[in-house]
């Protein structure tokens, strides 16, 4: 184009000045086109929500919060179970806090509504292609095949047994500080606790976490640190750019850098002793090592690390949180907590601080209780997913 311009002898100047007025004319359209709402996005009167800016729509809305579940829930006190607002570069969000949405979207309906692909792409350094991530096949399949986690003897050997060991480690750690009459981060306590419970279910190796805490191990620091620089991308239209060139950046791809070479790994000797020793089940990498497609295809390298990663994302914080509800809401219900005290004393003693598998079903107290706290502050609070327009919604 300015290679034209200049045979029709048009100076510099003005073919800069011709450009600086096509921009600014372009500017003035879109600004009027979308005076309440991001580009690219279609006028919805018919739902109530926030106006926004020209062209940004409500990105600064948001970035202004302190997180983007704070955002919703202001906007889900204004305007009740369902309002719409837009985001510049994600388009229209639709938010509903109505049951039967909600049912509809991720039960009934659910093969009519995936995740999106900005989102995915957001992502893809921790999700890859993860269930947290996928669509149709992909998502089924290993849903289906972490599903048999969950199966009865599965569940006992692989998860509980874990679950038992590490929690004789939190009980005299809160012995400990009980008998010194010092305060403790509990929250802090059931990270760690979830961590290296997860570490063990996944792996067979122990992160340390609640043994030396004072030695954070290098995985979990990097794998922290990948998941928050992930999610401010949700606030950063041009991350791609930004982060090229940050340091920020930086310290991301290295972070991942090093979470992916420890998975691949231990992805690596575990196929390696495998081969050596023929071991029976003892962790999900096993499970997951021996698991094959209706093709009888097995998991790649790559699909392995996926897979584990977005398990670990799924139990670690979401069970650490739900423990920290729970025993925030207990402190504040007296009540609760001398019901939960009386269950407790009836099953359990000095000798036999934890049940047995077997014995769970005995605390239907505990049970409602943490049932409860999950209504109250559910540990997922925004779900979302797509059909021509972004949705999310609170569960």
């Amino acid at each position: 184009m300015i290679q034209i311009l200049r045979k029709l002898n048009i100076a510099t100047s003005d073919i800069f000045i011709l450009i600086l007025i096509s921009f600014v004319s372009y500017i003035i359209y879109l600004t009027i086109k979308y005076s309440e709402r991001a580009v690219g996005t279609r006028s919805r009167k018919d739902l109530i929500g926030p106006k926004g800016i020209p062209i940004f729509g409500n990105l600064f809305s948001v970035i202004r919060r302190k997180t983007y579940v704070q955002f919703e829930h202001e906007l889900a006190n204004k305007y009740g179970q369902f309002f719409t607002f837009t985001l510049f570069k994600l388009g229209r969000v639709i938010v509903s806090n109505d049951p039967r949405t909600i049912e509809h979207v991720l039960k009934t309906g659910f093969d009519d509504f995936g995740k999106d692909y900005i989102l995915y792409e957001m992502g893809y350094e921790m999700f890859g292609d993860g269930i947290f991530a996928v669509n149709g096949y992909k998502w089924k399949f290993q849903r289906r095949i972490i599903s048999q986690l969950f199966l009865g003897k599965n569940f006992r050997n692989l998860i509980y047994t874990s679950v038992i060991g590490k929690s004789k480690i939190v009980i005299n750690i809160l012995k400990k500080y009980a008998d010194s009459g010092k305060p403790i981060d509990l929250q802090d306590l059931f990270y760690k606790f979830t961590m290296d419970t997860f570490g063990d279910v996944s792996f067979g190796v122990d992160f340390g976490c609640l043994t030396h805490p004072e030695e954070k191990s290098q995985f979990v620091i990097d794998f922290d640190y990948a998941q928050d620089a992930i999610y401010e991308r949700f606030t950063q239209p041009y991350w791609k750019l930004v982060e090229k060139y940050s340091d920020k950046g930086r310290r991301l791809r290295k972070a991942c850098k090093y979470v992916d070479d420890y998975l691949y790994n231990m992805i690596n000797n575990h196929k390696s002793d495998l081969k050596v020793e023929k071991k029976t089940v003892n962790n999900l990498l096993t499970l997951l090592i021996n698991a094959v497609d209706d093709n009888g295809k097995k998991f790649n390298d790559k699909e392995l690390r996926d897979v584990i990663l977005n398990l670990i994302l799924a139990g670690r914080d979401t069970t650490a949180q739900a423990l920290s509800w729970m025993m925030y809401l207990i402190m504040a219900n007296k009540s609760v907590e001398d019901l939960l005290l009386q269950e407790i004393n009836t099953f359990l003693s000095v000798e036999t601080p934890i049940p047995s598998y077997d014995d769970i079903k005995l605390f239907k107290y505990a049970t409602a209780t943490f049932y409860e706290t999950l209504r109250l502050y559910p540990i997922v609070p925004v779900n979302g997913r797509v059909i021509n327009l972004i949705i999310f919604m609170h569960l």
